[in-house]
């Protein structure tokens, strides 16, 4: 039973782990960084949006969204996961979007977002607010019964 129960722990251990994950270079002032946003609330009226891949890779710290991301310059593909709740007393919402931007050595972007028209519109934006990717609209759902975790160190 033992033998077992490492086997069975061990086969669920790997599928939890990331398959394809982002390695990180080492933050350095030559590369850039990106992080993802968060605006409202903490049970109502909140807007969170995670990088969950980079380049097609999984990011491994989606659910801290306001840690700075070390990436190389150049142009990358981001696939951002919004959840937004407009209200204590409605399900949550979500979209996912795929954008891309060229990033510069030294600069610090982030993600931006806003919830219009039934569609959640998303770019990416550096240090002074300027839009360095195209905007992406796509429509969002709602989460029946799910527990969002936002995680913020």
């Amino acid at each position: 039973m033992t033998k077992f129960t490492i086997l069975f722990t061990c086969i669920l251990l790997s599928a939890c782990a990331a398959t394809n994950p982002y390695i990180a270079p080492a933050p350095s002032q030559d590369n850039a960084t990106i992080r993802g946003y968060k605006s409202g609330g903490v049970f109502n009226n909140f807007n969170v949006s995670r990088i969950m891949k980079i380049d097609d890779k999984d990011n491994a710290d989606a659910y801290d969204f306001t840690k700075e991301i070390s990436v190389m310059p150049g142009e990358h593909g981001f696939i951002i996961a919004t959840v937004f709740n407009q209200s204590f007393w409605k399900n949550n919402n979500e979209a996912y979007s795929e954008v891309r931007a060229k990033l510069l050595p030294g600069h610090h972007y982030h993600i931006m977002e806003i919830v219009q028209n039934e569609r959640v519109k998303i770019w990416v934006a550096d240090q002074n607010g300027n839009t360095v990717s195209p905007v992406v609209s796509n429509p969002y759902k709602m989460v029946k019964d799910q527990t969002i975790v936002i995680f913020n160190r």
